[in-house]
């Protein structure tokens, strides 16, 4: 018997004695259905517009992070290293930026849909600046 014979007549026996249910004395009868799903993490931050860098602070906009890992994500900045006397505002928040050349700018421990304002506060050196998401 082929493989996919086997597997009509378990699907077809499955389909007809796992749907009968449960008959009860008053007429009435109750079903149990049970659903699996599986859902791959999807992490991604975007933004809709490119910012020259210039001045001492530029605005670089809202940014829409969405995450739906359980357990959380982490938002980083990454630059030239050695930068210097920078920071970056987050929806007003300061974080300094490290000479790493990398700093987290956000986390989150839960899976989210966040919109954030982005604003580059000085830097010596600083050109560009992109933006990463990872879930933890």
């Amino acid at each position: 018997m082929s493989k996919s014979l086997l597997l009509s007549t378990a699907v077809a026996f499955a389909t007809v004695f796992g749907a009968a249910g449960v008959a009860h004395a008053d007429g009435s009868a109750s079903y149990t259905i049970n659903v699996t799903g599986y859902v791959p993490v999807i992490c991604h931050i975007n933004s809709n517009q490119t910012v020259a860098v210039t001045g001492s602070s530029t605005d670089l906009g809202d940014v829409n992070e969405f995450c739906n890992n359980p357990t959380g994500y982490q938002v980083w900045v990454d630059y030239a290293p050695g930068t210097t006397s920078a920071s970056i505002s987050v929806d007003g928040r300061t974080v300094a930026l490290s000479s790493s050349g990398s700093t987290m700018i956000d986390t989150s421990n839960t899976a989210a849909i966040q919109t954030r304002h982005l604003t580059l506060n000085g830097g010596s050196g600083l050109s560009s600046v992109s933006i990463r998401i990872i879930p933890v």
